[in-house]
């Protein structure tokens, strides 16, 4: 009767642990889920930031172009 016993807990404590493994699985597949967006945005802040920052300088260099040729013709 004890080995019985005993033999449950074990499948019982098994079956817990199972579980628990299957609940730490989904965690990490939901924190990869979340650091590959967190990652993928990042990377679309900074080359928009860059691309803005360069579309600035290009615009202030192309209306800097164009007032001195304004100056230059008259």
């Amino acid at each position: 009767m004890s080995l019985d016993v005993t033999l449950e807990n074990l499948n019982a404590t098994l079956q817990q642990i199972s579980e628990l493994l299957r609940t730490v699985e989904i965690a990490i597949l939901i924190v990869a889920v979340a650091l590959s967006i967190l990652l993928i945005g990042m990377t679309a802040i900074c080359y928009y930031s860059k691309y803005k920052k360069y579309s600035l300088l290009r615009g202030d260099c192309q209306r800097h172009n164009t007032a001195h040729l304004l100056v230059s013709d008259a």
